[in-house]
């Protein structure tokens, strides 16, 4: 009898065991069956806090989240975003993928998540992507998580850095910027038959334009720099928006222009052909835009009406070149039409029976291109000149012994002034620019063909310098170093890099 009141207490207390009460103690959740909840979730749902700090530019930040649970979370914060704490200061930061990945318990990488007990805090460097172009990099500021989601756009190519930890930060954020569902990594060094440049200058109202290892950035005069795009070949700031070039999805270079608000910074604008070079951009009202290439110059039309229906995107080469020697472009202030000097070079000819035939000089020509009705006209032709070249102040000329004329009623004219040159360089507003026998940059009097100043610029004939339109300075760059020429009194100022 004491043996089987044994065996029924024993049996008794095994069955009380597994019939404990809901409440008592079981231990932890395996972490394999922790389902992960988003970052920006967490946060919204009171089971986690986050914040960033030090951060490397856009680049990178230092991420801290701490469990607020009463049990094991586990928090995938690949996705997510960080804003800044101060709103607006700088850019908001998009999360992916560890610099150093966290493991879990036996050794494998958790990628873009978190295993946090209650009440843990745990710091980690995370890669980041900028969210808002146009706005200053961060530098000294600290973030708060966002407790709201991105765009799905956004979190598809987030997700895929964090599964493609090691693709280029830059390709990333192109595809962020571009509002596009896919990474594309570009190869520049694949790229045959361009001439493709590791940091170029452009400026616009004051502003300096810095592209550098395809990153482009801008300087404002009281000295804000913002960031504005990557994987970007060439940029060209105009009064009414800024247009880059940077590959599409099938790897060719395409035309984008940086909107100045919203989510999607970069807008697409057209295809290029991979035969062009784009050596300078020319708005023409209503998104219209003239562009000036190696080969032509082309008129892209945004949109036109037919009768049934509208037209987007249509290009038409309206004046093609044989050379780009003295190409430079001229906008009417009053009708909008635009001048455009081209050369024709000469032909040496055919010698037969101890005759030259088919022998030509080189010739200059203006030509005027009405935005209206796309056509184009011949304005003059001229052989008594060495070089052409037009801008806001006028259309002026070297001599064959170098001496700068202007065009007055069709015909060049000698300026007041006898100086010779070796080039113009550009023709500006209140300044023409033009490289004497010395190689030294020299800043000329439209109206009298005077002298100004000379520039300790260090430039060539070969130095690609970038007009602003609106102040008359040049930028350039050298090996190492950006360089703006102020039109006030020739001075170089070297302009910091980020």
């Amino acid at each position: 009898m004491r043996n089987v009141l044994a065996i029924g207490l024993t049996i008794g207390l095994v069955g009380a065991a597994w019939a404990a009460p809901d409440g008592a103690d079981t231990g932890p959740t395996p972490w394999e069956d922790v389902e992960p909840i988003s970052l920006w979730n967490a946060v919204n749902r009171g089971l986690a806090s986050a914040s960033g700090k030090d951060p490397a530019s856009y680049r990178q930040v230092d991420l801290t989240v701490q469990s607020m649970a009463d049990r094991r979370v586990v928090v995938d914060y690949g996705g997510s975003h960080l804003r800044p704490k101060r709103r607006g200061s700088c850019q908001r930061l998009g999360l992916g993928p560890p610099v150093v990945a966290a493991l879990d318990e036996d050794g494998d990488a958790l990628g873009a998540t978190l295993q946090l007990e209650p009440g843990q805090t745990t710091t980690l460097r995370v890669n980041t992507v900028c969210l808002d172009a146009n706005r200053s990099g961060p530098g000294t500021q600290s973030f708060v998580a966002v407790p709201e989601t991105l765009p799905a756009v956004r979190r598809k190519v987030l997700a895929w850095w964090v599964e493609n930890p090691l693709a280029p930060q830059s390709s990333v954020n192109s595809a962020i910027w571009r509002n596009a569902p896919k990474v594309r990594v570009h190869d520049w060094n694949g790229s045959a038959g361009r001439r493709e440049t590791v940091r170029s200058a452009a400026v616009h109202g004051g502003i300096y334009y810095q592209l550098k290892n395809h990153e482009l950035t801008s300087l404002d005069p009281d000295g804000v720099r913002r960031i504005l795009g990557t994987e970007i070949r060439q940029v060209f700031p105009t009064d009414q928006a800024v247009y880059a070039t940077m590959p599409g999805d099938d790897g060719e270079m395409d035309l984008w222009r940086m909107a100045p608000t919203g989510d999607d910074p970069w807008g697409f604008v057209t295809d290029l052909d991979p035969g062009w070079e784009l050596l300078d951009l020319v708005p023409a009202g209503r998104g219209n835009l003239v562009l000036v290439t190696d080969s032509g110059v082309r008129f892209f039309r945004a949109q036109s009406r037919t009768q049934n229906r509208t037209q987007n995107r249509t290009m038409q080469n309206v004046l093609p070149l044989e050379s780009i020697k003295s190409l430079s472009t001229r906008v009417g202030a009053k009708t909008g039409r635009i001048y455009v000097t081209t050369h024709t070079p000469g032909k040496p000819g055919v010698a037969r029976g101890g005759e030259i035939e088919g022998q030509t000089s080189e010739t200059f020509e203006l030509w005027r291109i009405d935005p209206k009705t796309r056509k184009r006209d011949k304005r003059g032709s001229f052989w008594n000149v060495s070089q052409v070249a037009g801008g806001p102040a006028a259309i002026f000329g070297l001599s064959p012994v170098g001496q700068l004329r202007r065009l007055r009623d069709g015909k060049f004219r000698d300026l007041s002034s006898t100086r010779t040159y070796a080039k113009i360089l550009q023709v500006g507003t209140q300044r023409v620019w033009v490289l004497d026998k010395e190689n030294v940059l020299v800043a000329v009097d439209p109206r009298t063909g005077k002298r100004l100043f000379t520039s300790d610029a260090k430039v060539t004939k070969e130095t690609h310098l970038d007009w602003d339109p609106v102040t008359d300075d040049l930028a350039y760059t050298s090996r190492s170093k950006f360089i703006r020429v102020r039109a006030a009194d020739g001075k170089t100022e070297i302009i910091p890099e980020d």
